[in-house]
């Protein structure tokens, strides 16, 4: 039911791009993007609807450790 893919840039930017509709410029070194599908079958999954659950990085972890 879940998947992990794990990438450099730009592909895996790119692969994150093809499946979503807000475009994100790139995804920094050690940067994780969460997506849920709301599919059972991978065929679909380019019509599906989805949901970013969470794009997370390590300058993101070092700001909120400050804030």
């Amino acid at each position: 039911q879940s998947v992990m893919v794990v990438g450099h840039d730009p592909a895996l930017t790119n692969f994150v791009n093809n499946f979503t509709k807000i475009p994100i410029d790139y995804i920094p070194t050690s940067g994780v993007v969460c997506i849920e599908f709301e599919t059972d079958n991978w065929d679909t999954i380019h019509n599906s609807e989805y949901t970013i659950k969470y794009m997370m990085y390590p300058k993101l972890l070092s700001r909120a450790k400050t804030t």
